[in-house]
């Protein structure tokens, strides 16, 4: 019996995108697995956490640059009045920064690392192969180390697996994801466009994403549109989070 990858379903629930018929059929699904409860207060909590980092990140920077501010209309005061257009420009300064400040701030969510940070969760095997794979020692080792997040020996083990079955895509999917987690990116995205190549599997629609968010860690901007542009115009599962991370980096 295969076991439902639910981060799909988490992020719609959250994100309220769901229909109807969705979320009912969501909730039936939370009601009494306390894996999934988990799995979603934990996920709030880490949104949660992320929206309080950026918005304490602002107030300590505008308390900072308030009280520069003020310290430079005193120093100007003690100089007498004379000094009022020395004042004035302080002033000047201090709006520029503050409206600067405030700019960078609040775009500082829509970052690279950030954007990727808050969209990247790694794939969960389902604990049985989707495309037929001969279950050598070193695939079901890797698998296993790959659910223990292990993805150093995952990677080893499967980049073997590949050099006698390169046409192995299902494992290549899991060896790309591996070295995202181990920074590879090239490595990765070199996966990921063999796995898209190929044309004839199971796992491009997951490809095509990982590889989307390999370019935005990698900040390549264009390519990373092209890549949601090309998962939006598809039936993809990631259709609606294409198109959510895409008006964030445009």
């Amino acid at each position: 019996m295969k076991t439902i990858d639910y981060s799909y379903f988490i992020e719609r629930y959250i994100a309220g995108t769901m229909d109807e018929a969705e979320k009912k059929w969501f909730e039936k699904e939370l009601d009494g697995n306390s894996v999934l409860q988990n799995e979603l207060k934990l996920r709030r909590r880490v949104d949660s956490s992320l929206a309080r980092h950026d918005v304490i990140e602002l107030r300590n920077k505008l308390t900072a640059i308030e009280k520069e501010r003020r310290d430079r209309m005193i120093m100007a005061k003690t100089y007498g009045e004379r000094r009022t257009p020395l004042i004035r420009f302080a002033a000047a300064i201090a709006t520029l920064l503050i409206v600067g400040s405030l700019y960078l701030l609040l775009n500082h969510g829509n970052s690279p690392e950030n954007l990727y940070r808050k969209n990247f969760v790694a794939h969960e095997y389902p604990g049985e192969p989707r495309s037929g794979l001969f279950l050598s020692n070193n695939f079901k080792l890797a698998m296993e180390l790959y659910k223990r997040s292990d993805y150093t020996g995952a990677a080893s083990l499967l980049e073997k697996y590949l050099g006698s079955k390169p046409d192995a895509m299902e494992a290549r999917l899991y060896y790309g994801i591996s070295e995202m987690k181990n920074n590879n990116f090239p490595v990765a995205e070199s996966s990921f466009k063999t796995i898209i190549d190929n044309s004839d599997n199971l796992f491009i629609d997951i490809a095509q994403w990982y590889l989307a968010l390999c370019y935005i860690k990698t900040d390549e901007k264009s390519n990373a549109l092209t890549q949601l542009e090309s998962i939006i115009n598809s039936n993809s599962i990631f259709r609606d989070k294409a198109k959510r991370l895409a008006r964030k980096i445009k």
